[in-house]
């Protein structure tokens, strides 16, 4: 254990001086760990949650991620991304986005916002439901059906919720999901690839 924590600050250290990101295969959380302390460092204050989508999507397949909000949780985004010409993922470039704005100190939104990007021009396709009638407690779940080439089913917290997302990015363009914001930890993603 002593070891794989000095393993971690030595490759954290030399990912800081060579300015890349730590690729190393740890048992455990550790590799994790490095990461997310890498990734705060050059985000600053963000949470965020990337997963690579193991394969070109279909029609028919679901992405299903489930996971926890942090207590005092104002905001949640999860995002369907392209890859950027590096193969990291592409902010510019969003198929489908899902954010979650909850009533604070600061602010009194509640709502539910889809989005799409494409180079960088963010278009609204819905806005209106009240986040706090869906997402009562810290718990989140979301699945994301591929119903066509470039239509995307969300169906939230396991509910009649349903919206369609549609965006000019074909489901091939999808590379990642990330999960962004007041995230406490993703406790389950599956992809239903059939």
């Amino acid at each position: 254990m002593h070891f794989q924590i000095i393993l971690c600050f030595v490759a954290f250290f030399i990912s800081v001086v060579q300015a890349k990101p730590i690729v190393m295969d740890l048992p455990g959380s550790i590799h994790n760990d490095c990461l997310n302390k890498r990734n705060a460092e050059i985000e600053g204050a963000v949470n965020k949650e990337i997963f690579k989508v193991p394969r070109i999507l279909n029609v028919g397949n679901e992405i299903i991620v489930t996971g926890l909000m942090k207590d005092g949780h104002t905001v949640l985004t999860v995002n369907l991304m392209a890859a950027n010409e590096e193969g990291k993922p592409d902010h510019f470039n969003v198929a489908c986005q899902v954010r979650l704005d909850f009533p604070s100190d600061t602010s009194t939104k509640d709502m539910i916002t889809f989005n799409t990007i494409v180079n960088g021009a963010r278009k609204e396709v819905d806005e209106g439901m009240q986040a706090t009638e869906l997402f009562i407690d810290n718990n989140f779940t979301m699945k994301f059906t591929m119903n066509t080439k470039n239509r995307i089913g969300l169906n939230l917290k396991e509910s009649a919720a349903i919206q369609d997302c549609e965006s000019e990015l074909g489901m091939e363009a999808i590379q990642y999901l990330t999960v962004g914001g007041d995230v406490h930890k993703v406790e389950q993603l599956s992809f239903v690839l059939g």
